[in-house]
């Protein structure tokens, strides 16, 4: 099963169990392509319901996977510190240790892709 984005509520909206359901898929086509690993720090949106493809993250684990084709910035200094993010349709793997601007503790965001979680294993 593919992910879909799920629908975004407003207030006064009452979900139906088929709206509710399409959570539960969008989370079971996650976990078809991530496995069982931890994640232990998925990114936070930066503006939540406006804004999906605008990943926060506080570099702690090495390993970044994400899925879509985008950008890290340096949230500090983004004209000077960007690095392209690209992968061929399925969910791909970037060492951040790759990355000289970064350090731990340092913000970033993740920019154009569908999800993205930073993790210890992988």
């Amino acid at each position: 099963m593919a992910y879909q984005v799920p629908k975004q509520w407003v207030h006064g909206n009452i979900p139906t169990a088929a709206d509710m359901n399409k959570y539960s898929d969008a989370q079971n086509a996650i976990h078809d392509i991530t496995g069982d690993r931890l994640y232990a720090r998925p990114a936070a949106h930066a503006l939540v319901g406006v804004d999906n493809d605008y990943h926060v993250f506080v570099h702690r684990y090495r390993w970044l996977y994400y899925q879509s084709t985008g950008t890290i910035e340096d949230i500090a200094d983004p004209t000077n510190n960007t690095q392209t993010l690209s992968e061929d349709g399925e969910p791909t793997l970037l060492d951040l240790n790759t990355i000289g601007w970064l350090y731990p503790g340092k913000l970033y965001a993740v920019t154009g892709c569908t999800w993205a979680a930073e993790s210890r294993d992988p």
